[in-house]
């Protein structure tokens, strides 16, 4: 391996001995990735790493220690994709394996190692640096879980808990893995960089902050309370496609069984990856997770190198065109659709377990943000070359997850504003005598005409209303009283098709609009002075109860929160067969 400077660029290749093609010709397709990086971090990789045959390195730990060497030399750094080729530039040759145990494999690259006498060798006895191919599956399964604190009971949803993924029961391994993760801990763990930020003084929360959504989207960023807060998931258990069906479409496209089993196989492994990432706050590698699964590398010569046979062939990976062909058939676009609205509700729930709590801060929420943000275009990079029926199918699943993320950050925004009004006696006083000023007959008449609802009911939930503001009630119990109507209204239709209880679950929201905005009218013709703390209740109720009929709709139906509110839920796109409990 030589080193090759290009004055131009101030970057450096490791071109390998003796390996096809001129190095003129290799310099000048790498250097595009790497005219990013500043000298320094070239300098530093060459410094710090070395290719050598045999061995292989985390790919998160190679990620985890550039974070760490920009940290200190305070440089911006690129995202985990990015680095994946500006590495790959720099080592030329570099390959990417998956190793270590079923159900906790991780990707590392191979043909790399820690130099003996790198810093960043010490305190771990280059343990991790020096570990030959037999030792990589040890190492993989403790790179990026850095002793997660145990979280926060929450609301669980009606989605099975079985996971795809194994925990190691051996006591041996499991101190191994403990004194690894320790030694990792020591030598790549960043300090945390903020504190806590949500506030809201006199009815008002303040904005989010506008950043670049690149600068907030990592792990490193994160604090230890950050990750307490977060919910318990795991990757949820599809139904298998129909098997003697899918054999008559696989076999035109020169596939087998095997072929659709490994994809199953392979797409959830990746699920359970981006989760783990999810479950880290390490969102900007949930792109290099994406990527790596749609723009599979072909080792074929490794296969060559061990005289597999063809069903050796089939059990070591999918090449991109038979992963590209397997998306065409109807059985495994029903799984990958069903399997992506279940996962993305398990994400939901592990970002917001709760989306009342008090305990979010507000950096977490803007990461949360930023994230949801950026989940389609990077979707959209990573399927690139992909068929456009299972780009669309993704698309929606995805927009979906993007759309729910927003909308349970922005009511855990509100909620902790409408804390801050409801935790002041004089601001509830001041509502409860301008409530009572209220024209109720007024209301009644125009809203009765419009909205057609029970006299009675419409006279009781204004009377808790108001008993509610005398006792000066906490947000929680307000909300077990929202709790409380939605199943009083949605009682009687228990029994009902599921279409019957969502018309009416439809009309409720509706009416409740617009009873709500016409006691706002008044106040706003009155001018109020808690005006603008009912603005901001008003605004909360609306949310919180489109909330509530979700969670009531998604159990009536046993499928995923996420999916009640999307256009595919519609037999056009559903596949019930893999939904059967």
């Amino acid at each position: 391996y030589q080193p090759i400077h290009s004055p131009t660029q101030q970057t450096y290749v490791i071109q390998q001995q003796g390996s096809p093609g001129s190095v003129e010709e290799d310099v000048g397709a790498q250097l595009g990735h790497t005219t990013r990086a500043s000298p320094a971090t070239i300098q530093w990789l060459i410094n710090n790493y070395e290719p050598a045959d045999g061995t292989s390195l985390p790919r998160c730990t190679l990620y985890s220690h550039y974070i760490k060497h920009c940290n200190e030399n305070k440089l911006e750094p690129v995202n985990a994709a990015s680095f994946g080729k500006l590495i790959r530039s720099v080592f030329h040759g570099l390959r990417t394996r998956r190793l270590g145990t079923r159900g906790n494999s991780k990707y590392h690259y191979y043909g790399i190692r820690i130099k003996p006498d790198s810093p960043l060798n010490r305190g771990a006895n280059g343990a991790m640096a020096l570990g030959e191919d037999n030792r990589a599956p040890l190492i993989s399964s403790v790179q990026s879980v850095n002793h997660i604190p145990p979280r926060s009971s929450s609301r669980r949803s009606t989605l099975g808990s079985n996971s795809v993924t194994n925990r190691r029961t051996n006591s041996t391994a499991m101190e191994t893995d403990t004194m690894l993760s320790q030694a990792t801990n020591s030598r790549s763990s960043p300090p945390s960089t903020y504190e806590r930020s949500i506030s809201s003084d006199h009815g008002t929360f303040s904005s989010y902050r506008n950043q670049n959504a690149n600068s907030s989207m990592g792990g490193d960023n994160c604090t230890d309370m950050d990750r307490e807060v977060l919910g318990d998931g795991e990757v949820p258990h599809i139904g298998i496609p129909d098997m003697q069906g899918l054999e008559t479409y696989l076999q035109p496209l020169g596939l087998t069984l095997q072929h659709a089993v490994r994809f199953i196989e392979s797409y959830t492994t990746n699920c359970a990856e981006i989760l783990e990432c999810v479950k880290q706050l390490h969102f900007d590698m949930v792109e290099e997770c994406w990527i790596t699964f749609w723009q599979p590398e072909n080792d074929q010569e490794d296969v060559e190198d061990e005289d597999c046979s063809s069903n050796d062939k089939t059990s070591k990976g999918l090449s991109q065109i038979q992963l590209f062909r397997l998306c065409t058939v109807p059985q495994m676009q029903a799984f990958v659709q069903n399997m992506d609205f279940s996962f993305y509700q398990v994400v939901v729930e592990v970002l917001i377990p709760d989306v009342l709590s008090s305990n979010v801060s507000g950096s977490l929420t803007l990461q949360i943000r930023n994230f949801a943000k950026s989940l389609e275009m990077q979707l959209k990079k990573a399927m690139q070359g992909a068929p456009d029926v299972i780009q669309r199918k993704k698309l929606i699943a995805v927009r979906t997850l993007a759309q729910t993320l927003r909308r349970y950050t922005s009511l855990n925004h509100l909620a902790s504003a409408a804390r801050g009004v409801l935790q002041k006696p004089d601001q509830i006083h001041q509502m409860l005598q301008d409530f009572n000023r209220v024209d109720m007959a007024s209301v009644q008449d125009q809203a009765g005409w419009v909205c057609d609802c029970d006299p009675i009911l419409v006279s009781n939930l204004q009377s808790d209303f108001r008993e509610n503001l005398q006792k000066q009630k906490s947000l929680e119990q307000w909300a077990e009283w929202m709790e409380a109507v939605v199943d009083q209204v949605l009682a009687k239709y228990h029994d009902k098709p599921y279409a019957v209880l969502a018309d009416v679950s439809k009309q409720f929201l509706k009416n409740w609009s617009f009873y709500s905005s016409m006691i706002i009218r008044d106040l706003t013709l009155r001018s109020a002075q808690s005006f603008g703390s009912f603005h901001l209740i008003r605004l909360l109720f609306d949310e919180y109860l489109l909330y509530l009929v979700e969670l009531r709709l998604a159990k009536a139906s046993n499928k995923p929160v996420i999916y009640v509110m999307t256009q595919v839920f519609n037999r056009k796109y559903f596949h019930p067969f893999l939904y059967n409990s």
